[in-house]
């Protein structure tokens, strides 16, 4: 058996082929992952219809992370303490682990990811005029969850930025 392993294959013009082609060959396994939607979206579907099981990983929920961050903790914390380092955090598995030992790493790991996933999944597939003054209202945004935003108000911050 020959077990082949595609990641962000649809990066690749005409990958729906490719995957399809090594998909009907014998002896072959074929894993294909993705990190967006598009993956099984659109022509790759329609290829293979049936043929496929689509396993999606998603991040913990509040109760997964509480019970995960409690069985290795000493000290258990509260469930309003859990709550907001899950919101603070989010329920990304790797952040999570990497957070009971060091919150400095976690956030390295978070930052890292969230910057790749504006690389690969938006400056790469979209005309951005000026990405600095998009991470300037990326920010803006993310610090105002919970809070009502306008265009009107993301033009006041980036005015207060001296943008």
């Amino acid at each position: 058996m020959n077990y082949i392993f595609l990641d962000e294959v649809q990066n690749v013009k005409g990958f729906e082929r490719l995957v399809d082609s090594l998909f009907i060959r014998k002896n072959v396994d074929l894993y294909v992952t993705g990190s967006n939607a598009y993956l099984l979206s659109g022509e790759l579907a329609t290829l293979l219809t049936g043929r496929y099981i689509e396993i999606s990983i998603l991040p913990f929920s509040f109760l997964e992370y509480y019970e995960y961050t409690s069985s290795i903790n000493s000290e258990k914390s509260s469930k309003d303490e859990s709550f907001r380092n899950f919101m603070s955090n989010g329920g990304i598995p790797q952040v999570v682990t990497e957070s009971v030992d060091s919150i400095d790493l976690a956030n390295d790991v978070l930052k890292g990811i969230i910057g790749t996933i504006i690389e690969k999944d938006v400056f790469a597939r979209h005309d951005v005029y000026n990405k600095h003054i998009f991470n300037k209202v990326l920010d803006f945004v993310t610090y105002s969850v919970g809070s009502m935003i306008s265009p009107n108000s993301i033009f006041t911050y980036l005015k207060s930025e001296k943008r």
